[in-house]
């Protein structure tokens, strides 16, 4: 896992992985939402972006750390959908945790205190959203198990 700060910006980690950007070649909606959030710090990415990265695997070594601070907070968050993040983080594939030790051990922790089930706190889910959350930490937990 690469040392990673809320304060870095995707510019700053592009320096970091000796990666030099000058533009897209063409456009689509992922090169023009990457341009726009280039300048942006880790702390300042919404929860949306912070997921696009995710299921991108653009940086993950740094995204997944401030992705995990989130879920940490409020399992629930995400943009087009309740916990898109904490999903997208189960789907990441299983030789990342293995390779990655430290943060594994960390999303363990997190997800050891997290519990999704029908309570007031998530009263506005539906019974296959929280189904399908439940199986979401399910396989995430077997991953950094």
């Amino acid at each position: 896992m690469k040392k990673w700060c809320k304060n870095v910006t995707i510019r700053d980690i592009e320096k970091l992985e000796g990666i030099e950007y000058d533009g897209y070649d063409f456009e689509s909606s992922l090169t023009v939402w990457y341009d726009k959030v280039r300048t942006k710090k880790l702390i300042e990415l919404i929860d949306g972006d912070i997921a696009r990265f995710i299921r991108q695997r653009i940086f993950l070594d740094y995204i997944v750390c401030e992705a995990l601070d989130r879920i940490k907070l409020d399992p629930l968050i995400g943009e087009m959908f309740e916990g898109e993040v904490l999903i997208n983080l189960a789907e990441i594939e299983s030789d990342f945790w293995e390779n990655n030790r430290e943060v594994s051990n960390i999303a363990k922790t997190i997800l050891e205190n997290i519990d999704i089930k029908k309570s007031e706190s998530y009263e506005f889910l539906f019974e296959k959203d929280i189904i399908e959350l439940r199986e979401a930490l399910l396989l995430f937990r077997s991953k950094v198990m």
